[in-house]
Parts: C-alpha cells; structure tokens; sequence
C-alpha cells in the first residue's frame, strides 16, 4: 500500500473563512491527510475529524496525534456527523469543513481502483471495508442505469454509447481492471470530441465513483443536519472539485462556499457569507460582510442558491438511484419467481419426489413385512396379504 501523502488545497482560504481561534470547535468531515485540521489547531481551536479511509485516517493520527484532547479522529462518513457528536458528547461546533470528491493519493493508489492510467481493481469505495465495489454494483445495474448515473453525474454527453459498451464488455467477461473500463469508454467516444486536457475516461469514472459511494446522497444528509451540527453564528464551509449543477471543467476548477448563521440575538448582522471561485481563467469573486446591506443581501442570495440548487441536483440523483434500485431489485425477482415455476413443475411428480428422498435424505421403500394396511377397519401388514392370496 502506497503511503498516504497528500498536498492541501485552499488552506490559507478555508482557514480564513472558518475564522479559528483558541476556545473554538470545529469539525473536519474529510480529514484526508490532516492539512486542514493543522491550520485550524495551529490557530489554537479544537478539531474533531472524521475520515471514511482507513490510509488517511493512519496518515492524520501519525501528523497531528502529538497534539493531544484537541485533536480527535474518527472513522465515519461526514453523512453520520452528528451521530459521531453525540457519541462523543458535543453539542455543537463552532463550524465545519468538507473537501469533497477523490484525494490525490487515493488516485495514485491503483489498488483503490480510482485510476484510470493504471490497472486496478473494479472497487472505488472510500472506504474498502464497507459497501459494495464497482464489480458487484455493475452486476445489478443495466444499461439505462449505467447511461443515467453516467449523464447525470458525469455530465457525459456520450452516456448512452458509454453505458452500453460497459455493459456489453461486462457481459461478455473482459471488464477485469480500471484499465479495461477506460479503454472500453473511451473506444466509446468518437476521437473528435475527447478533452484536451483530460482523460476521456474522466468524467464517467467520476460519476462512478459518486455513485459506488453515494456522495450526493453523504453532502445531503450533511447539509440537511448542518442546523443541528454548527451554532448559531458559526460557519460551514465545502471545497469541491466540480459542481455539478455548474460550468464542470474537469478537475482543475476547486469551489469553496461558506454560509454564516446568523446570531442568536439578531442584531443588524441578519446573515453573512463568503464564495470563492476559482476557474480555468483565473475568474475570482469573493464577498464577506459584517452588516447587514445591498451587498450583503446579494451574498446571502447566492449562498442560499448555491445551496438550493445543490439539493435540488442531489435530489433528482436520489430519485435516479432509487428508481434504478427498484428496477434491479424487479428484474431479480421475475427471475427468482421464473426459477421458482420450474422447480415447482419438476417437483410436482411422484417419481421426482421419490427421487429426492432417495438422493437427499437416503430413504428407500420399505420392506414388504413392515408395510401397514388398513383393510375394513382392521389393519394387516402387506406380508400377510400377500401370502393369504
């Protein structure tokens, strides 16, 4: 296994819009290799961090477990936050931080099966030791599931041709790596219209691996608790490669949005925020306000747009993965029940029931002497009615 060492993105930036300081809880969804946890303990605060993958759960103990109770790390989806607070006793925290999507070393990593430059296994799950691989997902899903997680979630305009030339691969037996699956995707591609500065392979092996983990359903069900996690006046913030309800180009374009609550007794601070993007020309607009006017009014708007949009997106994909569950889960039953019709058919003869006993539990006719008859109400064993014949 590869060490885990991996470079943190937007520290400086992430820090500033969480604004640490000594007395301070904060929550770290995504510990990774601990980089942003550093920042905020080195600004005095304490850090709860939660990690699904065991190698960055390793990696942030072994950087920051020097730093004694301020420090806490758990292996745990950010999705089960508040159900890891309570275990350990927290109310709330005085902010929160998620950096979404794949980690360079995991990436790096060909056993994770996340690469598509080197051959691995058909796995992708953050967390190796729960759920289902990718080898197992494609079994159960068909062609118009693969071609809507596809689309949707890797905004590939080639799905339909993706998706059916994955499935047609996997049917036949030669989809056994990562490396398999991106040649087989981008054979599906017509040369002309694959990236320039990208793998072909790259956005269906994003949608894959969002839907292997369920990470729109995690960012829901996190966004969903946020009221219940962060106190009022405190700030939660998320770091994300893509967006999928956005202009996605790639890998290259990293979104960090922050909300702040508003405080508990009002005051003309209604509510705060701050979004920062940073695109392929070098695009930056960044917005943080103290009180309440125009100004403010128009961040809080884009926040909570920003916010709208990405439960909306979230729960359309919901739908699209429930829909494809119930689809599969109908298919295996009209083949059990087809499976069940024949075996009832083959069993409803003596003979074959005969044959069972025989085969399965041993038994045999009996012997004649230990044959009872009813015969007039009186019985006799077959032994004497055969002789008195």
């Amino acid at each position: 296994m590869q060490p885990f060492e991996h470079r943190t993105v937007l520290r400086r930036e992430a820090v500033d819009l969480l604004a640490p300081a000594p007395g301070k809880v904060f929550l770290d969804g995504t510990l990774g290799g601990g980089g942003h946890a550093e920042a905020l303990l080195d600004a005095g605060a304490r850090v709860i961090g939660l990690d699904q993958d065991p190698a960055a759960l390793r990696a942030a103990r072994a950087r920051l477990g020097a730093r004694g109770e301020r420090f806490v790390a758990e292996q745990a989806n950010f999705r089960d936050a508040r159900s890891v607070l309570d275990r350990l006793g927290v109310r709330e925290v005085d902010g929160a931080l998620v950096d979404l999507g794949v980690s360079s070393p995991q990436l790096d990593d060909p056993a994770r099966g996340f690469s598509f430059r080197a051959g691995g296994p058909l796995d992708m799950r953050m967390d190796p030791t729960r759920g289902e691989p990718l080898s197992a997902l494609l079994v159960r899903w068909d062609e118009k599931a693969l071609a809507r997680i596809v689309g949707t979630l890797g905004e590939e305009r080639f799905a339909r041709p993706i998706a059916r030339a994955i499935h047609r691969a996997h049917r036949e037996g030669k989809l056994e790596d990562t490396a398999q699956l991106a040649d087989v995707v981008a054979r599906s591609i017509p040369r002309k219209a694959w990236p320039r500065d990208l793998h072909p392979a790259t956005r269906t092996f994003q949608a894959l691996r969002i839907a292997v983990n369920d990470e729109l359903g995690a960012l829901s069900d996190f966004v969903g608790d946020l009221p219940r996690i962060v106190a009022r006046g405190g700030r939660a913030a998320a770091i994300s490669f893509h967006s999928l309800g956005a202009d996605e180009r790639g890998r290259a374009a990293r979104e960090p949005a922050l909300a702040q609550r508003a405080p508990a007794r009002g005051g003309e601070a209604g509510m705060s925020c701050a979004i920062r993007k940073t695109g392929f020309r070098g695009r930056r607009a960044a917005c943080g306000l103290r009180q309440l006017g125009a100004a403010t009014l128009a961040c809080a708007l884009l926040a909570a747009a920003a916010l709208l949009q990405i439960w909306v997106r979230t729960r359309v994909t919901e739908q699209g993965y429930r829909l494809s569950r119930l689809s599969a889960e109908r298919q295996q039953l009209v083949r059990d029940h087809e499976r069940l019709q024949l075996a009832a058919a083959r069993l409803g003869g003596a003979q074959r029931i005969e044959d069972l006993a025989r085969a399965r539990l041993g038994m045999g006719p009996p012997p004649a002497d230990r044959i009872i008859v009813l015969v007039g109400g009186a019985l006799r064993s077959s032994a004497s009615m055969v002789a008195s014949k």
